[in-house]
């Protein structure tokens, strides 16, 4: 079992807003005309989650208590110009492959997922200068019927078609992209010199509301005078205002183990994000995020339900791959 002891706390330059968006330094303004002559950024993102479920007096039929699940997804980030306002740009997204892999709390392998089905789609997305996704019409549209199993029934309607349990792969993807967004919009207030936090949804694979978590951005400058930047996340009590799309289906629960646990309640959030510099034109070459949620819930099949304490570590990472 992962545990939050195990998080080392990185201080690493961050120069997302760079390829994201304009800053405000003449350096910045050198990346971003570099970022234009590329016209697009080509991303690896890989994602690793360990779910260990303990019980107090385990019994014969509590099943397995660990699931592994791990994400791979190649896509393109291309700056498409300004929309609506100054304030807010629009990008497009394309998906080139998507790979996922869950091992279940049986042992059961799977290689099957609805998120697979977005390899070679491309969306476009709009994003506000606080790191936002106010916009993402034809993406929502489709993770949605995705998650519902067909794209003409209704939300709140069962077809008979779905074809997943588990939402949070889709809610992955969503939440990567929103993850980069936010790493650009604290580089740009902490360039500005001003002491900024966001908040933000996580997925989980666990039923029930996604926590909400508040990330603390401080940042310093390095000795080669570039920003240094380390963004601290802890649980935030309230729900945050920016949320992740809403998924599941009220006739679904998650398969196995996880279908069985009731009353979920977060306790708390530990984690950090950084970016890396790469080598060549100040372009970033690796985003990571770690963390640890701790969570209790009920497992109802015994009797009387008993508790169970839950732990979800993952590790994020995001990679700009060569042209």
């Amino acid at each position: 079992m992962r545990s939050s002891q195990t998080l080392v706390p990185t201080i690493l330059t961050v120069v997302a807003g760079c390829i994201l968006a304009g800053c405000g330094s003449s350096k910045s303004r050198s990346m971003s005309g570099d970022m234009q002559e590329l016209k697009y950024v080509r991303w690896q993102a890989t994602l690793e989650r360990e779910v260990s479920v303990a019980f107090d007096n385990p019994s014969s039929d509590s099943g397995g208590q660990k699931l592994m699940e791990n994400l791979t997804l190649v896509y393109l980030i291309q700056p498409i110009g300004s929309k609506h306002s100054d304030s807010s740009l629009c990008y497009r997204l394309s998906f080139e492959d998507v790979a996922v892999k869950r091992t279940d709390f049986l042992h059961e392998l799977s290689l099957t997922d609805a998120a697979i089905e977005l390899s070679g789609k491309s969306f476009e997305v709009l994003v506000d200068s606080a790191g936002r996704i106010l916009e993402a019409n034809e993406l929502l549209k489709l993770i949605s019927a995705l998650a519902r199993g067909c794209e003409s029934c209704p939300q709140g309607n069962d077809c008979g078609q779905l074809k997943i349990k588990e939402h949070n792969f889709l809610l992955d993807l969503w939440s990567i992209q929103e993850l980069l967004f936010r790493a650009n919009a604290a580089l740009q207030k902490l360039a500005n010199q001003e002491a900024w936090n966001c908040e933000r949804q996580l997925p989980s694979v666990l039923h029930g509301e996604a926590p909400s978590v508040n990330t603390e951005w401080l940042g310093e400058t390095n000795g080669e005078g570039m920003l240094a930047v380390t963004g601290h996340e802890t649980l935030n009590q309230g729900p945050a205002k920016n949320s992740l799309p809403v998924l599941h289906h009220p006739h679904v629960k998650p398969k196995g183990l996880l279908g069985y646990l009731r009353n979920c309640t977060y306790d708390s959030v530990k984690g950090h994000i950084t970016v890396e510099t790469g080598e060549s034109a100040g372009l970033p070459s690796r985003i990571s995020r770690e963390g640890v949620m701790n969570a209790t819930a009920y497992y109802t099949l015994s009797r009387p339900p008993q508790q169970a304490d839950i732990e979800i570590w993952e590790k994020l990472i995001i990679e700009a791959k060569e042209q």
